[in-house]
């Protein structure tokens, strides 16, 4: 899951499942179709939020544990077939023996004896059907039920950041436009006054040349206005300044967020693949551990 399989190593897993799990070719192909698509998904999975990626790695694997063929149940079945052919033949000894008595003959103390054997055979029996009963693979019930809870709570604070960080997006693109409209509205108001003084100080140097007696007064008022344009100049530098600082400010914190919801998003999608896969491998370990106690 760390790193997608290649087809090679598909190949490989798909044979060590066939000797490894319980359940048929259908159950392994459907247990590795799901690894694949966790190991997909776990390749996008970078950036934690809530879930951690190495409790996700072990859910997997207590997941696959419980469909794990156990060599010590084997053992047990084995020892069991074992006791059970020897109780048959003390069985069938015994009646063989009982038909060819006479019935008014007395006991035999080697009657005595088998059926000793034949109860210890039995107690010995019985302690490794308990013993085996009490072997449980992988995770129990409560605890599937407890993993299981837990990435949903995660999955549903995920998907809970992921809407209120959506929500202050919009909020910032609302801001970030309204900025950006009282910016046009005013560069065009400055740009019009702009041409305004602009023609004015023309008019007012074409007259100089024509009024050299009103010169003086001329000549402080064309200084005024050359003041107060580059005054007004200054002041649309500032604003223009200050606009884009704003504007940078507000597009730097949508892409802080943006990239919190994409991550929020991925691992959402990471832990409802998970919560898919533990509950399909729960339920092969159960119907395994049906078909066991059936048998």
């Amino acid at each position: 899951i760390h790193e997608v399989p290649t087809e090679e190593e598909v190949s490989l897993l798909s044979e060590i499942f066939g000797m490894c799990l319980n359940g048929g070719e259908d159950v392994h192909n459907t247990l590795l179709s799901s690894i694949c698509d966790l190991a997909d998904l776990f390749s996008c999975y970078s950036d934690e939020v809530l879930a951690k990626r190495d409790e996700l790695l072990q859910f997997a694997q207590c997941a696959i544990s419980g469909v794990k063929i156990n060599s010590e149940i084997a053992r047990l079945d084995n020892e069991i077939m074992q006791l059970q052919q020897e109780i048959n033949a003390i069985d069938a000894v015994r009646a063989n023996t009982t038909r060819n008595r006479n019935k008014a003959s007395p006991r035999d103390p080697e009657d005595f004896k088998t059926a000793v054997a034949e109860v210890r055979l039995c107690s010995r029996m019985e302690d490794l059907v308990l013993k085996k009963k009490s072997i449980h693979p992988g995770d129990s019930l409560e605890t599937h039920f407890q993993k299981v809870d837990k990435l949903k709570v995660l999955s549903e604070s995920l998907a809970n950041s992921c809407t209120k960080a959506e929500k202050r997006i919009m909020e910032n693109r609302l801001q970030r436009e309204e900025s950006l409209t009282f910016k046009v509205t005013k560069t065009n108001e400055v740009s019009i006054t702009e041409k305004e003084l602009e023609g004015e100080i023309s008019g007012l140097q074409k007259r100089r040349g024509q009024l050299e007696v009103e010169l003086s007064k001329v000549n402080t008022k064309l200084n005024a206005t050359i003041v107060k344009l580059k005054k007004t100049r200054e002041e649309k530098d500032q604003f223009d300044e200050a606009s884009n600082q704003i504007v940078l400010h507000l597009k730097a914190k949508e892409d802080e967020l943006s990239r919190s919801v994409a991550s929020s998003k991925v691992e959402a999608s990471t832990v409802r693949a998970w919560i898919n896969f533990l509950e399909d491998t729960w339920k092969v370990q159960s119907l395994y551990e049906e078909i066991k106690e059936k048998q």
